[in-house]
C-alpha cells in the first residue's frame, strides 16, 4: 500500500473521531445527553458499590445516578429549583 493511502486512512479516522467528539462550542448542549466524569473514592466505598450492583444486577452507573438525583431532589426541596443554563 502507498503511503498515501496510509495518510488518508489516518485522515479519515481522525475526522470521524473529532465528528464524534464534536467541536465544542458548535451546537447547543442536550442536557439530557450523558457526560463522562471523574470521582475520586477510596478502594473500599467502590468495592462496596460494585458488590451491591452485582447484587442488584444493574451497574453502578444507575445507583450512582439515582443517589446522584435523590442528592438534587433533595437540595431543591430546600432552596427551590436549581436554575440551569
Amino acid at each position: 500500500m502507498s503511503i498515501y493511502l496510509y495518510a488518508f486512512i489516518a485522515i479519515w479516522f481522525f475526522y470521524l473521531w473529532f465528528m464524534a467528539k464534536g467541536v465544542k462550542g458548535s451546537t447547543p448542549t442536550d442536557l439530557n445527553r450523558p457526560e463522562r466524569t471523574t470521582i475520586i473514592s477510596t478502594h473500599l466505598r467502590l468495592e462496596k458499590l460494585r458488590y451491591i450492583a452485582f447484587m442488584e444486577k444493574t451497574d453502578m452507573t444507575s445507583i450512582m445516578n439515582e443517589q446522584l438525583d435523590k442528592v438534587i431532589a433533595k437540595y431543591e426541596k430546600e432552596h427551590g429549583e436549581i436554575p440551569v443554563k
